[in-house]
């Protein structure tokens, strides 16, 4: 017999799950969480979420890993807010990592550091 995880586990504070699974610290599903990101920002309502850009990894300081399901082979992106707080256009926010979702999920279960690779300065 197998069973499917709904999120909870995985790098950083691990996975978020779907409808009805592991949440974020603020206690939104990877679902919930893009439909809010999906709502125009007031500060910048020229600017729109990407769509098919799904949260599904929460890191802290509101940094999120993300399944970009518009592209081929579903690459993650790094969602990281500060980087537009800082002055720049929230699309420099949003970064690849250059992984698939199978590589990604494949790096980290092999101990490699996920984090020291999006973020080697810091």
């Amino acid at each position: 017999m197998q069973t499917v995880g709904n999120g909870g586990f995985g790098p950083g504070y691990g996975l978020m799950g779907l409808v009805g699974g592991a949440t974020d610290d603020m206690g939104k599903t990877a679902v919930g969480l893009y439909k809010d990101f999906e709502q125009l920002d007031p500060d910048d309502p020229t600017w729109k979420w990407p769509r098919g850009l799904l949260p599904v990894c929460h890191w802290g300081c509101a940094i999120y890993s993300c399944i970009d399901s518009a592209e081929d082979g579903a690459t993650i992106k790094t969602w990281d807010p500060n980087e537009w707080e800082y002055g720049t256009s929230p699309e420099l926010a949003i970064r690849s990592t250059g992984m698939s979702l199978a590589e990604w999920l494949g790096t980290w279960a092999d101990g490699t550091n996920i984090w020291g690779q999006m973020f080697p300065s810091k």
